[in-house]
């Protein structure tokens, strides 16, 4: 071995037993841990709450803004499933824990989900109309007083689900026009009132001289009068009739009566130029009753239905064509 080399041999072996003998002398060095920086504990509980708050929030805006609620509520299982991700505590814990948790939480944005997107509206429309034989003349039928040239059409407007339907209101449009209409089953709280627009009004005049007749706009109706101080009756009105209910119970039936006619040859039906009302009148005599001005009870088709209703708090646009069945 050559000089040079003991030398550094010897500078090392040196530096070795100094290093041992401190070791001896004064223990180990002791290693001073840092914990990691940690989020205040407000903004823990925070961080832990808000997807659960965004969800709440989001179900209450349903009743007014369902979608709006909706995308709130998509928001809100966002933030919970991220903070079950990254949460520590969580991350402590065993791995099948953690992915109870996180299926949970995935299972239930589906079954929300499908609570309240999926579900559809479970309306059913049937309408039928007795076509032969006639009702004996005063025969009352939902109120209304019959007579041989009213046409006697039923519809049903049925809630099939298990749910209650909230806020309906739903215009029904028969294919001719109704004298009358009403709801023949317990009414649960609904009301039907007649849509405005074409009208045929009658004046039973007994008065001698010239009658002058005159009409007034009443919101989107209009009100007809003479200078005789006779009493006008709608007789047929073409608009259909509006039927609200502000809870249709979980499998109810609202029944609901027609009394269609048919309007005399000589009334002109062809509608006015958009934003201008008309007014006609003609003068008949002889005639026993009013309804003597008709024609033959008609015999309706098709019965048209359309409006919204709520069913689990999401609107539904409903709109059906139902034939007319031949009820006897």
């Amino acid at each position: 071995m050559a000089k040079g080399d003991r030398t550094e041999l010897d500078d090392i072996l040196e530096v070795a037993w100094k290093r041992q003998r401190w070791a001896r002398e004064h223990g180990k060095p002791k290693m001073l841990l840092i914990p990691a920086p940690s989020n205040p504990a407000v903004i823990q509980i925070v961080r832990r709450i808000i997807g659960i708050t965004f969800i709440l929030a989001g179900i209450s805006l349903m009743d007014s803004k369902f979608w709006g609620g909706y995308a709130l509520l998509v928001f809100g299982f966002a933030l919970l499933i991220y903070e079950v991700i990254v949460e520590p505590e969580l991350k402590k814990r065993a791995r099948w824990i953690r992915l109870t948790v996180l299926t949970g939480c995935v299972a239930a944005f589906m079954l929300l989900t499908y609570f309240f997107i999926s579900l559809r509206s479970g309306v059913k429309i049937v309408s039928y109309s007795v076509r032969r034989g006639e009702h004996q003349i005063g025969t009352e039928i939902g109120g209304i007083k019959w007579n041989p040239h009213l046409a006697d059409l039923q519809v049903s407007i049925t809630n099939s689900t298990k749910d209650d339907y909230e806020n309906v209101d739903l215009a029904i449009h028969p294919d001719a026009w109704t004298y009358k209409a009403a709801i023949m089953s317990s009414s649960q709280g609904c009301e039907l009132m007649a849509l405005p627009r074409n009208k045929l009004t009658v004046f039973e005049h007994t008065t001698e001289g010239t009658t002058r007749i005159t009409s007034t706009n009443i919101g989107q109706d209009t009100d007809v009068n003479d200078n005789s101080g006779d009493l006008p009756t709608t007789l047929a009105t073409d608009g259909g009739y509006r039927l609200r209910c502000g809870t249709l119970a979980s499998e109810s039936t609202v029944q609901i009566v027609f009394a269609l006619v048919t309007l005399p040859s000589f009334v002109d039906v062809k509608a006015p130029p958009p934003g201008k009302k008309k007014l006609d009148a003609a003068v008949i005599a002889g005639l026993k009753s009013m309804f003597d001005v008709l024609g033959d009870k008609p015999n309706p088709k098709i019965v048209n239905v359309e409006g919204h209703l709520k069913r689990n708090k999401q609107p539904f646009s409903f709109e059906s064509t139902s034939p007319v069945l031949d009820g006897n």
